[in-house]
């Protein structure tokens, strides 16, 4: 597995047996994710002991590490427990904020969003 890797055919042209996800698929549709991001997709005992290890302290600082030696910051984690001087101040998580989490309910429907809009510009005076 790699992160952030950007030079694929560099690779496959060196003769090394890689390839990206999307093009191995046989069929369905491929998964999107963002930087940080993991999904398990099979049960197999080596996803979950990677993934175990990916969420770990000592993965979330690995992933920290590369991120900003590839990116220049890295993406925060939900982890208190390591530090966060990698992370840029304005990606940071602040105490005493609720998050809302990528899949929630309230984050896939948009009507609350919508309408904390219109009431904002309404109260504005631009509606």
């Amino acid at each position: 597995m790699c992160f952030f890797c950007n030079d694929i055919d560099v690779a496959q042209r060196q003769g090394l047996p890689v390839d990206t996800f999307k093009e191995i698929m046989k069929e369905g549709a491929g998964l999107y994710q963002q930087a940080g991001s993991i999904t398990l997709v099979n049960r197999a005992n080596t996803a979950k002991v990677f993934i175990n290890w990916f969420l770990s302290r000592e993965g979330q600082l690995t992933l920290q590490k590369a991120a900003a030696k590839v990116l220049g910051s890295a993406p925060d984690s939900l982890r208190v427990d390591i530090p966060k001087e990698r992370v840029l101040l304005e990606d940071r998580r602040q105490d005493g904020i609720t998050y809302m989490d990528m899949d929630t309910p309230e984050r896939i429907d948009i009507k609350p969003v919508v309408q904390l809009f219109s009431d904002a510009l309404t109260r504005a005076g631009k509606k």
